[in-house]
């Protein structure tokens, strides 16, 4: 995979304002190569590449702080900026991971220790890592940008959901989540561009997660968790939400497409049930997007876990209707 032509594909689709800054980027990505190969007549050019790259890193990173916060980076410190993004969860558990290991091996060490020096082989390794961190968080920035309209505007008030049907307050947590789950579907979605569609169950997720936020401003809502299991590994489910900030109540989301319910639905069950098994109660949903609005049909799942009862919700588009 050509990563430097993947970031160019990528860096196309944002609008001229956006590409400004990441342009930028790119030139620094493009010299980090140039000097990759002139490393090899001057080895000192390999210590170069890592400048560049950390130029890279930074302008990434300020860039995606400028975009999603909507936010002049100028004033702002790159620390301040890591903070923010990670601390808001405004990053995905993979973006953040690349960022830290980045910052762990490549930026902070040649930050810092003005003695040292890199092999080609270390130049090629921050190429890649930094290329991969680019990449992937320019998809995160393609996601915000599909997200739609939120309804806080100040000189037209919007009703939502919750406002328009007063008995939501009195179900219970798991039905609560149901019922907005059912509301999005018909409402309006995102409009995903052909280039965009492997980014589809991303922009989803976090349309989904606005519109819940915006419907029930009590509930916590994560799009970018780790949740420990029991058997201390670390899963990442699309959306954990719970009842409140003390999360002593969750439910996990997983969201597929619904064009693939008929080919990966067992293997999304089982999924599911992992992320179940985390939370408290046991339970999570299983929801097959539409591209269109669309009522809802649910198929509760009853699995017997050495005793203890784990229900997998299954949410999909009702065709029939």
């Amino acid at each position: 995979m050509d990563l430097l032509a993947e970031i160019k594909e990528k860096h196309s689709r944002l609008d001229e304002s956006e590409r400004v800054g990441l342009s930028a980027v790119i030139q620094h990505l493009e010299q980090a190569e140039q000097l990759l190969q002139l490393g090899r007549e001057k080895p000192a050019c390999f210590t170069d590449v890592i400048y560049r790259t950390n130029h890279v890193y930074e302008g990434c990173l300020k860039e995606a702080y400028r975009i999603i916060t909507t936010k002049n980076p100028t004033n702002k410190n790159l620390i301040d900026i890591e903070k923010h993004l990670e601390s808001n969860n405004l990053l995905r558990p993979r973006v953040v991971d690349l960022m830290k290991r980045y910052r762990t091996d490549w930026r902070n060490p040649s930050t810092h220790e003005h003695e040292l020096f890199f092999s080609e082989q270390e130049a090629v390794l921050a190429i890649i890592s930094v290329s991969a961190f680019a990449t992937i968080l320019i998809d995160q920035i393609i996601v915000h940008k599909n997200l739609p309209s939120s309804l806080d505007n100040k000189t037209l008030r919007i009703k939502t959901w919750t406002e328009e049907h007063p008995d939501y307050s009195n179900l219970p947590f798991q039905e609560k989540i149901i019922s907005l789950i059912a509301a999005f579907s018909q409402s309006k979605k995102p409009d995903i561009k052909p280039a965009e569609v492997a980014l589809t169950e991303d922009i989803y997720t976090e349309a989904l997660a606005q519109f819940l936020r915006e419907n029930d401003p009590s509930l916590f809502i994560s799009t970018n968790c780790q949740i420990a299991t029991h058997t201390g590994a670390t899963i990442n489910p699309d959306l954990m939400i719970a009842l409140d900030s003390t999360l002593s109540t969750t439910i996990t989301i997983e969201i597929k497409s619904s064009s693939v319910r008929g080919k990966l639905r067992d293997a999304a069950i089982k999924q599911a049930l992992k992320y179940a098994a985390a939370s408290n109660p046991k339970e999570s949903i299983l929801f097959f997007i539409s591209d269109k609005p669309a009522k809802i049909k649910t198929q509760p799942h009853y699995i017997n876990n050495n005793g203890e009862i784990i229900t997998i919700t299954e949410i999909f588009p009702d065709q029939n209707i």
